[in-house]
C-alpha cells in the first residue's frame, strides 16, 4: 500500500466492518476484507492490530474454506511473516513449513508463492528480520 498507511487501515477497517455487518463473519468476502485490514495493520506499523485480525482471518478461512484452500494458505503465509517480524520465530517456523509442504504436495514447489515461503524459511533459520 502506498501512500498514508494509517488512514489505508482505517479506511479497510471500515470496509470490513461493512462486509461483516453485509455478508456475516465467516463469509469469503468479510474474511477477504478482514485479511486485507490485517496487512494495512501490518503496513501501518501496528503489528498487535495486525496479528490479531490475521489469526481471527486464518481460524474464519481454515473453518469455512479448509486448510488447503489457496486464500487459506495466503493468510497463514502472510501470518507466518508478521510473526517473524514480530520475533515469534517458532510459530512462524510451523505455519511456514506447512504452506511449503502443501505447495511441495501440490507439486507447485518451483511456484513464486513457494519461492516466497522458502526464503522466509531461510530468514527465520539464518535469524534475518528484515523480510
Amino acid at each position: 500500500m502506498t501512500g498514508n498507511p494509517e488512514l489505508g487501515a482505517m479506511t479497510l477497517r471500515t470496509m470490513a466492518t461493512a462486509c461483516v455487518k453485509v455478508y456475516g463473519e465467516q463469509s469469503e468476502y468479510a474474511l477477504a476484507a478482514l485479511s486485507q485490514l490485517g496487512r494495512a495493520y501490518k503496513d501501518a506499523g501496528d503489528y498487535e492490530n495486525s496479528l490479531r485480525v490475521q489469526r481471527r482471518c486464518l481460524d474464519g478461512f481454515t473453518s469455512t474454506l479448509g486448510p488447503e484452500h489457496p486464500s487459506s494458505q495466503l493468510v497463514m503465509m502472510n501470518l507466518a511473516e508478521l510473526l517473524h517480524q514480530m520475533g515469534h520465530d517458532e510459530e512462524a517456523l510451523i505455519l511456514a513449513r506447512s504452506v511449503l509442504d502443501f505447495k511441495v504436495q501440490l507439486g507447485n514447489q518451483d511456484h513464486a508463492e513457494s519461492t516466497r515461503v522458502k526464503k522466509l524459511l531461510s530468514d527465520i533459520e539464518s535469524g534475518d528480520t528484515s523480510s
